[in-house]
């Protein structure tokens, strides 16, 4: 386990688990998808791919200080779009 648990969080996540069959659950994984979500972020670990999510909410808080009701909105809107988006264009959420 201490072997994968590594290699997830510093290597290429998505072939990492491909290449431990014992901790996926009953479904089909899929390389591919996970490959390409968020740009393929995943390939650089997930690390990196913690690192740029923090960094997604930080630009939130920072967008969530605005004043002006209808730019606050705007942002919220714009930032749940993206999320969602970049997130959730396939199966895997990171």
């Amino acid at each position: 386990m201490e072997k994968f648990f590594f290699k997830a969080i510093e290597g290429n996540t998505c072939l990492t688990i491909s290449s431990f069959p014992e901790y996926q659950d009953s479904i089909n994984f899929d390389v591919a998808g996970c490959s390409t979500a968020n740009n393929g972020i995943l390939s650089h670990g997930l690390a990196v791919t913690m690192q740029n999510f923090v960094t997604g909410f930080t630009t939130f808080y920072q967008q969530t200080l605005e004043t002006d009701n209808a730019i606050f909105t705007a942002n919220v809107n714009s930032f749940f779009t993206n999320m969602r988006d970049r997130f959730y264009a396939n199966k895997y959420m990171i």
